[in-house]
């Protein structure tokens, strides 16, 4: 069954968090401007890495032509270490040579300008890693131990036999591209601290007025609106009603609202008022025909000539204006409880009340003796 009301939706669960519009504003702004910097991150690393290995590619190549022109470099001329010795190869360097006489040997130039001789394994992963990347003449490689490279095999004009792989250090270009990174990384990092303080603040103060006009309803409902002469007072301030702004046309709303409310219930107590003055007055006036019509009943019972049937029709006059004198009394009673008025108890004197009613029968039948014995 229903009672004609609007199904309700389902209760909230008590014991579930509810996040603010404030909280979700907030986390909605910081995941877009998070993956905005993480994609503008991504794309600089790229880029710069590009740059980076454009550069060392670069450097690979004048380092290779000049050792090439000015030194030379073949299977004849002793180990890689002794080559980078002729050279003077600047600090950084890999040469890798694939000798029939010296076989294969390897060397690096170090921070100290000192050579140091590769193992097998080193040289192993660098022409591997020269021979896997036959579409482009330089390929980087990580060698355990030392860092990254960037190499290229080395072979004779006209010849198609590799004698060697040369190679420059990356670590600058690695320090660069990492300390980029890094600084990308503390300025998002400061960013978005900074951003959420200002998103903070700004979203503080434009919600400011709707907590307000939230604080306002608050106040109203925490009123007491089903009876008497209610008054709302309380009213969203015209500084936050301005209908030229979202919150204002809720604050401009609530106050009509308020405003409709209180007429209704100004109209409701008029109402009462006019409906508990018409009970009280006709039961007050009712009282004195139904007495009338009580005591005319009376009297005519006294008539010792009526016949039966007249006699229990006036019976049943009388019985019938005592019960409508008892409705009247109490509809007179709700009446005077309902104006606020309430019942006052005192002590009465009893005595005082049998020798009073006594003393108005003696007057209203004189022919007859009344007494009374109270103690």
């Amino acid at each position: 069954m229903t009672n004609g009301l609007p199904p309700r939706g389902p209760a909230p669960q008590a014991g579930r968090p509810r996040m603010t519009l404030q909280g979700r504003l907030m986390i909605t702004i910081f995941a877009i401007v998070a993956a905005i910097m993480l994609v503008i991150s991504l794309v600089t690393g790229v880029v710069l890495s590009n740059v980076l290995n454009g550069q060392a590619d670069a450097r690979a190549n004048e380092a290779l032509t000049n050792l090439k022109n000015e030194f030379g470099i073949g299977m004849l001329d002793g180990t890689a270490k002794d080559q980078l010795q002729a050279a003077q190869a600047a600090p950084g360097t890999l040469l890798v040579i694939v000798s029939p006489f010296t076989g294969t040997t390897g060397a690096v130039v170090g921070t100290d300008y000192e050579r140091y001789a590769l193992n097998e394994s080193q040289m192993e992963r660098i022409l591997e890693a020269t021979k896997t990347s036959a579409s482009s003449p330089l390929t980087t490689v990580t060698i355990p131990g030392i860092g990254g490279f960037r190499v290229g095999a080395i072979a004779p004009r006209g010849s198609g036999e590799t004698i060697g792989v040369f190679g420059l250090s990356t670590a600058g270009e690695s320090a660069t591209l990492r300390q980029m990174l890094w600084a990308i990384g503390f300025a998002t990092i400061g960013g978005m601290l900074l951003l959420g303080i200002a998103t903070s603040a700004v979203i503080r103060s434009g919600l400011r007025p709707l907590r307000s006009v939230a604080h306002t309803a608050q106040r109203v409902a925490q009123q007491r609106l089903d009876q008497g002469d209610v008054s709302i007072a309380e009213r969203v301030p015209p500084a936050l009603a301005d209908p030229g702004t979202e919150v204002g046309q809720v604050g401009s709303a609530l106050n009509t609202l308020l405003d409709h409310v209180e007429d209704s219930l100004s109209a409701r107590q008029r109402n009462e008022e006019t409906m508990r003055a018409f009970v009280a007055d006709a039961s007050h006036e009712l009282r004195t025909p139904l007495s009338s019509i009580r005591g005319y009943s009376e009297l005519s019972l006294r008539d010792g000539t009526l016949r039966e049937t007249s006699r229990q029709s006036l019976q049943r006059i009388e019985a019938q204006s005592q019960r409508m004198t008892g409705l009247v009394e109490d509809l007179l009673l709700l009446a005077r409880l309902d104006e606020g008025k309430e019942l006052v108890y005192d002590m009465v004197d009893v005595n005082q009340l049998v020798v009073d009613a006594v003393a108005d029968q003696a007057i209203a039948g004189m022919e007859h003796d009344w007494g009374a014995d109270v103690g």
